[in-house]
């Protein structure tokens, strides 16, 4: 039956039957289909869902709401729905009407939101997505993946190559109609948070708040629940945080206590935060002790500093948190242009070269250039005063690694 998918197609298929097991369901069906699509992570459907703001977490969460949870007890073999097979077989003649020999996972997508109807086809719609997109996002990222695929190879029916030549006239006329769809830069965020039951939940919650951000191209995101089964886990965190614009450990008592959340994932995103290559921001989930804790004066978020669980309508503290990020990006945009990342390396040369001078230099040249002044005279205590926290204690540190100089503290 599976003799024409191909390996990644398979893969999806194998992980649907998994997210059924996950749900205590004795069946497969085309919400299963669609979070194995999602998980398989490698394949045109995954990288086109990812492109338009589908995670795996919140396809997961919408999928639960909309047919819950089994009894628990799950059979050894589990079959799949009437509707399931419906989308294998119309995932044949997508394959057919494209050209392909082969039947990969985009094809799949194509028939899971063919008929617009259906748990899936809600579940992306629940999530924002436009399902009439969803086929110029195929069209496209094959085109990018195999630019044009020899004629010969292909040999589709005229009426099949009209229709990709019209979805791929649509997709480049809507891109130059809306030029401002894309943000200057997207910028990476990372959330660091313990395995905790109130952690997740609310870090769900919060996920949710930022996808507009994401959908608009603001920001991506990933947290550990990105983790696909059998990955190192330690590695591929440590490479997001080495990676991240943006770092956001979800602080609790649970974080705190937690190895490998403080003395491990965060020790390692202080470092990134000492030497200006990314910001931590710290979000209050639930109330601690967290004034007399390491770095108590960072900015921190929700901007009151009231936790999130303190607030009478979480929503809106989640919606506060969102508008700090936003804001954050938006200065880290203007930060670019003026060149504060270059600044900053330019410090660090002359501190190690032991150049005081012009390290001074260089320091006013970073104050100026992030508040968008012309570098005229000296720093004064106003020019300081407006710096974030972390630019007066990452320049304090720089200078005292390597004199005994101080700026600011």
């Amino acid at each position: 039956m599976f003799k024409r998918y191909t390996e990644q197609a398979i893969k999806a298929l194998v992980l649907a039957e998994e997210e059924a097991r996950r749900l205590g369901h004795n069946f497969v069906g085309i919400e299963q289909l669609l979070l194995g699509l999602i998980r398989e992570g490698t394949g045109v459907a995954a990288k086109v869902l990812k492109s338009l703001g589908v995670t795996l977490i919140n396809a997961r969460i919408e999928v639960e709401t909309s047919i819950g949870r089994g009894s628990g007890f799950v059979a050894v073999e589990i079959l799949f729905t009437a509707e399931a097979k419906q989308v294998l077989g119309l995932s044949s003649e997508e394959a057919s009407q494209l050209g392909h020999d082969d039947i990969g996972t985009e094809h799949l997508l194509l028939a899971l939101i063919r008929e617009g109807e259906g748990v899936a086809a809600r579940v992306l719609e629940n999530l924002g997505v436009d399902l009439s997109q969803v086929r110029t996002q195929v069209i496209r990222m094959l085109g990018e993946t195999a630019e044009v695929v020899e004629e010969e190879e292909l040999e589709p029916e005229e009426e099949h190559k009209k229709e990709s030549d019209r979805v791929i006239q649509e997709a480049n006329s809507s891109t130059e109609n809306n030029p401002t769809s894309k943000p200057a830069k997207t910028i990476e965020v990372v959330y660091l948070y313990s395995a905790s039951d109130k952690d997740e939940n609310l870090r769900a919650e919060l996920a949710k708040h930022l996808m507009i951000l994401q959908r608009e191209g603001v920001i991506t995101w990933w947290g550990e629940h990105e983790i696909s089964a059998g990955e190192k886990w330690e590695s591929q965190i440590e490479n997001q945080i080495d990676t991240a614009g943006i770092i956001l450990p979800l602080i609790s008592s649970d974080f705190i206590a937690s190895d490998v959340c403080y003395e491990q994932q965060f020790a390692r995103a202080i470092k990134r935060y000492e030497n200006a290559e990314a910001y931590l921001v710290p979000v209050l989930l639930r109330a601690v002790d967290w004034k007399e804790w390491r770095f108590g004066d960072m900015s921190l978020l929700p901007q009151n500093g009231i936790p999130v669980t303190s607030w009478t309508n979480i929503d809106e503290a989640f919606q506060d948190i969102a508008k700090g990020i936003r804001e954050l990006v938006q200065e880290l945009w203007q930060r670019d242009e003026r060149g504060v990342k270059e600044a900053y390396e330019q410090l660090k040369k002359e501190l190690a070269a032991k150049e005081w001078r012009k390290a001074d230099e260089a320091t006013k040249d970073i104050v100026f250039k992030i508040s968008g002044q012309e570098q005229t005279g000296s720093l004064t205590a106003e020019d300081i005063k407006n710096l974030r926290f972390q630019d007066i204690y990452v320049i304090d540190k720089l200078w005292s690694e390597h004199s005994n100089g101080h700026f600011g503290l």
